[in-house]
């Protein structure tokens, strides 16, 4: 990441909000790509660099959930959990943040050189480190790193974490900064699945299977935050046809032209009966305005 740089001092306005709160926020930051994402609901996803095929899994189930809802998903750019959590993030058009526990110019690992230049490049992305530019990765940055993470976000959803990790760090920083913990139950005869039993057994995280229980426990409605989803291919916003009213216009509100969408994602998102759901699909389609395929649904091109 050898292009230039900007800073922000913790008393400039355009200060990262959240992170302004916590105990001892970081004096500056150095940064590259869009500052504003941070301003949206972030959630930090973090786990373990030596994950499962199923923790990526899950990661991938959860971060593609997230950003359907419209959450900024945040992450520690290291190798496992996070490059899965930023890389999915992009993948499905969202937005994300990365803080490195390196200098923005000696990108730690560097074999995720490439993901962070991706994340700048998306332009719904953000690359932070309160160190120096030319700093290395060493050991005592990361902590430092993980507390950034969790100052940043609203709520930390941890997927695997062996005992003595770094995403527990992140978590009892979270704790102790007054955020929202959740947790993805794993196997508890692995060693990455005994520190998500530890958060558990303490009662420091809350255990979830999809975005959905996230949503639901924090008390949001998803479809609050998903106006940014709400696009047609080429970026433009769609509004509703007139004479769309009650559960037909939230339905045709959250599909786009492109993207296919379950009955099930939009009985999630907008906190509806299925049965109403699928009614109103049904009405939708014989209007012209939504068409399916095998269950599931988009926008016609009017």
């Amino acid at each position: 990441m050898g292009a230039k740089h900007n800073i922000i001092v913790a008393a400039d306005g355009k200060y990262p909000f959240m992170l302004k709160k916590i105990s001892k926020p970081p004096k500056k930051l150095f940064y590259r790509g869009e500052l504003g994402v941070v301003n949206g609901l972030c959630v930090a996803v973090v786990g373990t660099r030596y994950c499962s095929d199923y923790g990526l899994s899950m990661t991938r189930k959860i971060v593609a959930d997230l950003v359907e809802f419209g959450a900024v998903i945040v992450s520690g750019l290291a190798l496992g959990v996070d490059s899965m959590a930023h890389s999915t993030a992009l993948e499905m058009g969202g937005k994300t943040v990365a803080v490195l526990g390196s200098g923005l110019d000696n990108v730690y690992p560097n074999y995720n050189r490439g993901l962070a230049d991706k994340i700048v490049a998306s332009g719904r992305g953000l690359v932070v480190s309160e160190l120096e530019p030319d700093a290395k990765g060493l050991a005592f940055h990361f902590p430092m790193r993980n507390r950034i993470i969790s100052g940043l976000s609203q709520a930390v959803v941890v997927v695997e974490a062996p005992k003595k990790s770094g995403a527990l760090i992140t978590a009892k920083y979270a704790l102790g900064q007054n955020r929202d913990v959740f947790v993805v139950p794993g196997d508890v005869d692995r060693s990455s699945g005994r520190g998500i039993l530890e958060l558990m057994q303490s009662g420091g995280g809350f255990p979830v299977s999809c975005g959905a229980d996230i949503f639901d426990y924090m008390k949001l409605q998803p479809s609050l935050f998903a106006a940014s989803k709400n696009v047609d291919e080429g970026g433009v916003v769609n509004s509703s046809p007139e004479g769309l009213e009650g559960y037909e216009k939230k339905i045709y509100g959250v599909l786009n032209t492109r993207d296919w969408k379950s009955a099930d994602f939009i009985t999630r998102k907008l906190l509806i009966p299925v049965v109403e759901v699928l009614s109103n699909l049904t009405m939708l389609e014989l209007k012209g305005l939504v068409e399916g395929n095998s269950g599931r649904f988009r926008r016609s091109k009017l």
